[in-house]
């Protein structure tokens, strides 16, 4: 039996497939410009639809319509400019949040709001200006009303709110875990524990919560940073004779947005900020609207798990 000697196949070494840095630095400088130079009322119609499309409510029957209309508007961007399709928006979220008053977040509200000034600003014949005049007002009012709930308040003035809160809120289980020295099990036992307290049937007259001094300093540094930081959005937003004041008031919402939602992440909340500040930007400062681009992609940055990603690599490397 011969064997013939199988058949040689030559196999050439592709070359490396090169990034071109020239399209990237095109695209992205092409990106710069777009968010520099575009219309206002384009740029949050388009925001606006996004936050509508990625962080809608937890009921179905605001996210079904919603989530159609947010992509028939981007479909259609014509439709971003009738007045009517805002209001059609407006409704149906409004309707929503005043049906589920008792258990929707406030921000909630405010995103309602924003649609409504979106339908008002599409109706205007100064479009630019009344976004920008309802824009300024709500962040202003928005914190004002903060801040006067903040001062009457005795168990936020003494940081018992914000102690709770950091003891039985999820979202600030991270920040707690890595900065209050209370392990995300025992957070997790005082949710339970409270939970246990709040039951229907329960007869349980008190709880005791896990608790670490370290938690008792960062919500005393937390209430006054918050406070303070508060006060000065809602005196820069509303204050607007004062223009040695108003000039700062993007750098105090940016300072806002980028400590606030490093502890507590409620992206819905941070987004609509955002858009709010871009939409009120002075055109004379020419980064603003990158500046809060940039605070929205921190926002992104901010949900990766950095403390469990930082132990998996070290222990991966050990």
């Amino acid at each position: 039996m011969s064997i013939s000697k199988s058949s040689q196949v030559e196999i050439q070494k592709q070359p490396a497939t090169e990034i071109n840095t020239d399209e990237i630095n095109l695209s992205l400088g092409a990106f710069i410009r777009y968010i520099r130079e575009a219309d206002i009322f384009d740029l949050s119609a388009i925001m606006t639809l996004l936050l509508l499309l990625t962080y809608p409510t937890d009921f179905w029957y605001v996210v079904v319509p919603v989530r159609i209309l947010c992509i028939l508007g981007l479909v259609y961007p014509a439709w971003q400019r009738n007045y009517r399709f805002w209001l059609l928006i407006t409704s149906i979220v409004l309707a929503g949040d005043l049906y589920n008053w008792f258990t929707i977040d406030n921000h909630k509200y405010l995103l309602a709001y924003w649609c409504l000034a979106m339908c008002f600003s599409a109706r205007s014949s100064n479009v630019k200006e009344t976004l920008a005049v309802n824009a300024r007002l709500l962040i202003g009012l928005c914190f004002l009303f903060a801040t006067i709930w903040k001062i009457i308040s005795p168990d936020f003035l003494n940081s018992i709110a914000f102690h709770h809160i950091l003891l039985t809120d999820v979202r600030f289980a991270n920040v707690v875990d890595l900065l209050g020295g209370l392990p995300k099990d025992l957070l997790a036992e005082n949710r339970s524990t409270l939970s246990s307290l709040v039951a229907p049937m329960s007869n349980l007259q008190s709880v005791v919560l896990q608790d670490s001094q370290t938690v008792g300093i960062l919500a005393k540094l937390f209430t006054y940073w918050g406070g303070a930081i508060e006060a000065l959005v809602a005196i820069a937003f509303l204050f607007t004779k004062a223009q040695w004041l108003s000039k700062l008031r993007d750098l105090f919402l940016l300072t806002f947005i980028v400590t606030t939602y490093a502890i507590a992440p409620v992206m819905g909340f941070g987004w609509t900020l955002i858009i709010m500040g871009i939409s009120q930007a002075e055109p004379t400062f020419k980064n603003i609207r990158l500046y809060y681009v940039l605070a929205f992609v921190l926002l992104q940055i901010y949900l990766f798990p950095w403390r469990d990603i930082v132990e998996n690599s070290l222990g991966f490397l050990s």
